[in-house]
């Protein structure tokens, strides 16, 4: 990539490139992109925190000069926040000023709320401390859905996130796009096996099939730092057991900056 005039950086997606943290609650206003829940969720949103402005400062440090707009990111976003029968007023807007890099980070969202249950006992869990991790998970794995709860809605997310994607290669011509996948917060066996493997498999199907789009893997990446860990090795919120410390997000930051040089970048 040229270090000459200022490239464009569109970041899309949901709470994490958006950088929500809810243990640092501050005021901030909702972007043009909003769910429901924007106006209280905004509330711990930390964009200045999330990957995209650190990967922005990682290529300014290898003498790139970035332009962010991070504009289309929003906590609890699924990717119909972005695509509904077609790209939203506000994705048409952004994207007419043009993208040399686009990245993005949705899905989560899209079977989330089937997963809610299995969230709220997890988070209760960790505060019993004496019952042994083992005995914590069987009782978690009793209330987590099953593989076919999802597949109905993995089928209309797959569909849409293509339809997104096509459409962001021909918008940006190109553009360097990269996609994350998900990682497993807390390492159990039935959320590997029920949610970040069907979600990651299908983000990983839709960007192969969309020329010159790269995806970085962010579960290896958290393999010895999830929930589980203990600090200063945990790169999982100890609040809500969900989202990337500062640590995660920089190490997220890191892989999505190397992919977008095509090579290794230093932190």
């Amino acid at each position: 990539m040229s270090s000459g005039s200022a490239l464009r950086y569109v970041a899309i997606g949901d709470s994490l490139p958006r950088g929500f943290l809810f243990e640092r609650p501050i005021r901030q206003p909702p972007g043009p992109i909003q769910v429901r829940w924007s106006p209280l969720l905004s509330l711990f949103d930390h964009p200045a925190r999330g990957y995209p402005e650190l990967v922005r400062q990682r290529l300014a440090a290898t003498g790139l000069q970035v332009r962010l707009d991070n504009t289309l990111t929003c906590t609890g976003a699924p990717v119909r926040a972005f695509w509904d029968r077609g790209p939203v007023r506000d994705l048409q807007r952004v994207l007419a000023g043009g993208a040399d890099i686009i990245t993005l980070t949705v899905g989560a969202n899209d079977i989330l709320p089937l997963w809610a249950g299995y969230a709220l006992a997890a988070t209760a869990a960790r505060g019993v401390p004496l019952v042994s991790h083992r005995r914590k998970q069987s009782l978690l794995d009793r209330v987590a859905p099953s593989s076919d709860a999802a597949e109905a809605r993995l089928q209309t997310f797959e569909a849409r996130l293509s339809d997104l994607l096509g459409w962001l290669r021909v918008t940006s011509g190109d553009a360097r796009i990269v996609l994350t996948t998900y990682y497993n917060p807390d390492g159990s066996s039935v959320v590997h096996e029920r949610f970040v493997t069907p979600l990651n498999t299908r983000i990983r199907r839709v960007a192969d099939a969309v020329p010159g789009t790269r995806v970085v893997e962010l579960d290896p990446l958290f393999d010895g730092h999830r929930i589980t860990a203990p600090n200063p090795r945990r790169w999982v919120s100890g609040v809500d057991g969900l989202h990337p410390t500062d640590a995660g997000q920089a190490v997220i930051a890191t892989a999505v900056a190397a992919a977008i040089t095509g090579g290794r970048l230093v932190s």
